[in-house]
């Protein structure tokens, strides 16, 4: 082995620049030589956590811990893969001794500062942040960090203005245009066409698709476009203040351009006052109402569920990333909740709405008498949105199920994890952006079983 050399230059280059790969063959032959080297362990942990190995990577870190406590970079991924399970007590108490090792190192600030936000601690978040661009002003996970700080905290103003940096990230929505010269920045719009451009998730389209009528009759456009998925047209086409949806940029004519997330910061959004808090914004069409109008005519206390997100389709997989896992409930849990709505509501008719179902969720939903509406002929979420329209209620986790019923002013109950998204504050028990919305949250991490006793799903 006299060939085999400690330089860990070449695997901490692949470990700046995110390669993966070229990092596990860099460190490969270093740990075949000295098994126990900390800095290689740690190397080998991180890129197994990027290949969805988790819980492997959280074994290595823990052993490198216990031999080695003052590497920082060690324990601060350790906290890093903790969050990622949403076991954020855990995570806070590593990136703090972190942080108390080394005050000064802005990528350990940064991570301990979005364990606090997610431990609810976001004013702390929000002063160590403020010091930090204070000497790093062009760091950009700090600036995202603090606009989360801010959202959580009720300052919108604050935190619309520094979210603007989302698009310095690479990877967010490189489809967007970026021609500052046509970014419309707040101006009127006599006889102009503006370009609304969708980002992010569905429940975010589906959440601020509202602000297109505020457009509409604030700045008086000539004509409002709206670029959109294709299974998302026919919905936002129905959206209050919407003269038109596309699904392929090339065929938009427009003067003026502003991405979709940009409006709260426009209309100067507050927790008070936020458009159509207090009423729907998005209008079917008649023929798609009479199609499922028919489907459920004559039934009383139809309950739509939702429990997981979209992108999971085996709860058992360890490539789902868990931050998208937490919002879900497995499959146990799923069968919990409808026992618990049977209880309540006996005669009512239970219908999923899952994009899909695997082999043991039918099963589930076979012994709870659960109708999978996917089973019908659903082309979009126009025809989720009818469904919607017929329910007497819809129970359903933080996607855009829930944000759907919200937008349509339907009776909905949002079950939210414990660390909840800066959109349902951490406290409230009704949702300030839809009329109808109450939230249930978690009072133990990971514990669907623990919703808060004022928030259990109860009549």
């Amino acid at each position: 082995m006299s060939h085999i050399t400690l330089d860990l230059a070449p695997a901490l280059r692949a470990h700046r620049e995110q390669d993966v790969d070229t990092c596990l063959a860099e460190i490969s032959p270093i740990l075949e030589y000295v098994p126990h080297h900390p800095v290689a362990l740690h190397l080998k942990a991180w890129a197994m956590s990027k290949q969805g190995r988790k819980a492997e990577a959280l074994e290595i870190l823990s052993e490198v811990i216990s031999k080695n406590p003052r590497l920082v970079p060690a324990r601060a991924e350790y906290g890093e893969i903790l969050m990622s399970h949403s076991r954020h007590a855990e995570a806070l108490k590593e990136l703090a001794e972190a942080h108390r090792l080394q005050p000064d190192r802005d990528a350990v600030i940064v991570k301990y500062c979005i364990c606090l936000i997610k431990n609810h601690r976001s004013g702390e978040a929000e002063r160590l942040l403020m010091d930090l661009l204070k000497r790093s002003p062009k760091d950009v996970s700090a600036r995202f960090a603090l606009a989360i700080a801010f959202l959580q905290q009720g300052k919108w103003a604050q935190g619309f203005s520094q979210y603007r940096i989302r698009f310095w990230f690479e990877g967010i929505d490189q489809d967007l245009i970026r021609d500052e010269a046509t970014l419309w920045k707040g101006e009127l719009l006599s006889g102009k066409t503006l370009l609304i451009q969708c980002e992010q998730g569905y429940g975010d389209q589906i959440l601020f698709i509202r602000y297109a009528n505020w457009v509409k009759q604030t700045f008086n456009p000539a004509k409002i476009v709206v670029s959109a998925k294709p299974e998302m047209a026919s919905l936002l086409a129905s959206a209050y203040g919407v003269d038109e949806v596309v699904t392929d940029l090339k065929e938009a004519a427009y003067d003026l351009h502003v991405p979709l997330l940009n409006l709260p910061l426009l209309h100067k959004t507050t927790p008070e006052t936020i458009p159509f808090a207090n009423d729907r914004y998005l209008g079917l069409s008649a023929d798609r109402l009479k199609k499922w109008e028919r489907v459920f005519a004559g039934d009383r206390d139809k309950i739509a569920i939702c429990w997981r997100t979209n992108l999971i389709s085996d709860e058992h997989s360890q490539s789902i990333d868990h931050e998208k896992r937490v919002k879900s409930l497995s499959c146990d849990e799923a069968e919990q909740l409808c026992y618990q709505l049977r209880s309540v509501f006996p005669k009512a008719r239970l219908l999923s709405l899952q994009p899909g179902a695997n082999p043991e969720e039918k099963e589930m939903m076979a012994r709870c008498g659960i109708e999978n509406v996917w089973n019908w002929a659903i082309s979009d979420f126009a025809d989720t949105a009818a469904i919607i329209e017929q329910m007497d209620l819809v129970v359903s986790i933080d996607t855009g199920i829930a944000h759907l019923a919200g937008a349509l002013a339907r009776p909905v109950w949002n079950l939210l994890p414990h660390y909840s998204d800066w959109r349902w504050s951490q406290d409230d028990e009704y949702s300030s952006w839809y009329p109808d919305m109450r939230l249930f949250r978690q009072s133990e991490e990971n514990n669907w079983m623990s919703l808060d006793s004022d928030n259990r799903v109860k009549n």
